[in-house]
């Protein structure tokens, strides 16, 4: 696996408003978990999984990461290639 790449992805769900037709919709932060520990906040999901040129899995983890945080808060961290939730130490 390449070591830029994250290990594990968590995403944090908040409520939004449109600007045009002040609807409600459900918005997502991402954080990102990388093999020497570091961990960044709120990262652009597609940047940090190089721009368009991420793998097909990506999709899964950001879905994996999206169902299983909650309404509103931070959800578990999901690891990379099959976006499953991770038991953390």
């Amino acid at each position: 696996m390449n070591p830029q790449l994250p290990i594990a992805f968590r995403a944090t769900a908040y409520w939004g408003r449109s600007f045009y037709l002040k609807r409600r919709f459900r918005c997502f932060h991402y954080d990102a978990r990388f093999a020497d520990g570091t961990e960044e906040i709120h990262v652009h999901y597609d940047t940090v999984l190089q721009g368009g040129r991420y793998p097909a899995d990506a999709h899964v983890v950001r879905k994996g990461a999206e169902s299983a945080c909650p309404e509103v808060g931070t959800g578990p961290w999901v690891d990379y290639p099959w976006g499953k939730p991770l038991t953390d130490p």
